[in-house]
């Protein structure tokens, strides 16, 4: 049922390429570049429909977003349809803020459920090859083609890209949240680094170790002296997107013939490592404020649980046990 009456039909003042081109300015300012892609792109084809079937931004109801939904779920999977009604929704908080529209339409609408997309996550072994492949790939003496690139050019990409990737298993951050490092958030005599440009807007400090450290050094010192706060740079002395880096990760994976995981899987991999130690710990470095959340990225490790299994010895122990007191008694039969 619809949520608010045939009042709240808006003013003829602006339109749905004006609230959502209003909307976009007010995400760039304040959300990473991946977030106003993901809005853009989704609110570009609502905008599309509804112009299409002449459905105005104030005559927008639910039982449009349901249509549409609809329409949409015989090209998209679940999980897509449920991204297009997120986004939607948010948007018409904004248009009700800003008052573009008089009552927010979709103020009580059920965001379809969608099954959690699976994330794989990297072995050891993958993780190595992945690593080799990022020093090896500018090595003319492994990779002859890398010859052709200048050899200032091949010190600088070998040694940055080698401190994002060792950095997003370091710290299990979030691709955006490693590009968005300025200098001044690197503090290597504190051993830490600050995450200001955090999922949520909750900065948090991540603890570093001396291995990543000496990789960030090294990085820094063919670092082009340019006037960038950022800590990794492009080789045009600007910032880096994701997409930009996720191409850079994509080149690594095809160079190490390995294939199905993301950028998102490394974050996977660390936390799977982190949490054998400490699941608490884990879920501090991750910014999660709910443990349920950091489950969610662990993976099952049949080595790890095996020498879990083999410390704790369950039977093992008792049985011990059992004959350390024994020993000493004198038997009779």
């Amino acid at each position: 049922m619809e949520t608010f009456n045939r009042q709240t039909v808006f003013s003829n003042d602006i339109d749905w390429q004006e609230a959502v081109s209003d909307f976009l300015l007010q995400t760039r300012t304040s959300r990473e570049e991946s977030t106003e892609v993901f809005y853009r792109e989704r609110l570009k084809l609502l905008c599309r429909w509804a112009e299409g079937r002449k459905i105005t931004l104030g005559d927008f109801r639910a039982r449009h977003m349901r249509e549409y939904l609809n329409e949409r779920g015989e090209k998209v999977s679940d999980a897509t349809r449920r991204h297009d009604a997120v986004a939607a929704r948010t948007f018409f908080k904004f248009c009700k803020r800003e008052e573009y529209v008089t009552a927010d339409p979709l103020t009580g609408y059920q965001v379809p459920k969608a099954e959690r997309p699976y994330v794989k996550c990297p072995s050891d072994d993958e993780i190595r090859a992945l690593l080799t492949a990022v020093t090896d790939r500018y090595k003319p003496s492994i990779n002859p083609k890398s010859r052709f690139i200048h050899a200032g050019a091949r010190l600088f990409f070998g040694r940055r890209n080698y401190a994002i990737v060792a950095g997003l298993l370091e710290t299990a951050a979030r691709i955006g949240e490693m590009l968005a490092l300025t200098v001044d958030d690197y503090q290597p005599k504190e051993g830490q680094i600050v995450i200001r440009k955090a999922k949520g807007d909750e900065p948090r400090i991540i603890p570093i170790s001396s291995y990543w450290i000496q990789t960030v050094d090294a990085y820094l010192r063919v670092r082009p002296k340019v006037d960038s706060p950022l800590l990794f740079i492009s080789e045009f002395g600007g910032e880096i997107t994701v997409s930009e880096f996720g191409k850079v990760f994509r080149g690594y994976l095809d160079y190490a013939s390995l294939s199905g995981f993301s950028l998102h899987g490394l974050r996977h991999y660390a936390l799977t490592q982190l949490a054998k130690t400490d699941l608490w710990a884990a879920s501090q470095i991750a910014g999660h404020k709910d443990l349920t959340v950091t489950r969610r990225y662990l993976h099952g490790d049949p080595v790890h649980v095996r020498s879990v299994h083999e410390a704790a010895a369950p039977l093992g122990r008792l049985l011990h046990t059992s004959r350390s007191a024994n020993q000493g008694r004198k038997k009779i039969v």
